[in-house]
């Protein structure tokens, strides 16, 4: 069950970011922005959802707050912002979206979700964590750059 989740949460945001053609750049900063907002405010967005009785099984009400924390300035930004122009950056893009995404709510997911069967898969992952998000914001910071340093090709004139 979990990694049905998992891979139906992966390929929501590849299809997401794909089809809004977002530059990973603003998603992947948006998505950091988000991961410190949860670590932050967790609690107190928890406390939110209890109070308007919003439903969050099979999750705790902390859980879902970090979820919707960590996800939400990205998805308010998949709206407008600086996006690609050839669909070969649009499809790696995407796919450090949701994997940096995905890296981000890993925890909060094996809080809320039967883990077991996959635990030593977590674990390894787990040692790697931090260095693959600093892999992730140090792309993100770059493609960041390049969309104000990087003169457009000819091909975009058109």
């Amino acid at each position: 069950m979990t990694l049905i989740v998992i891979g139906i949460l992966f390929a929501a945001l590849f299809a997401t970011a794909l089809l809004s053609k977002r530059r990973f750049g603003t998603l992947g900063l948006a998505l950091a922005a988000g991961a410190l907002l949860a670590n932050c405010a967790s609690r107190d967005t928890a406390q939110l959802l209890i109070a308007l009785d919003i439903p969050v099984s099979p999750f705790s009400e902390t859980t879902a707050a970090a979820i919707l924390l960590i996800l939400l300035p990205a998805l308010v930004l998949l709206f407008s912002g600086p996006s690609y122009v050839s669909r070969q950056q649009s499809i790696l893009g995407a796919l450090l979206f949701a994997s940096m995404a995905l890296l981000l709510l890993l925890r909060p997911l094996s809080t809320g979700l039967d883990t077991e069967p996959f635990r030593d898969i977590l674990q390894l992952m787990a040692r790697y964590t931090n260095l693959l998000l600093a892999l992730f914001i140090s792309l993100a910071v770059a493609d960041a750059w390049l969309t104000h340093n990087v003169k457009p090709s000819d091909k975009s004139k058109k």
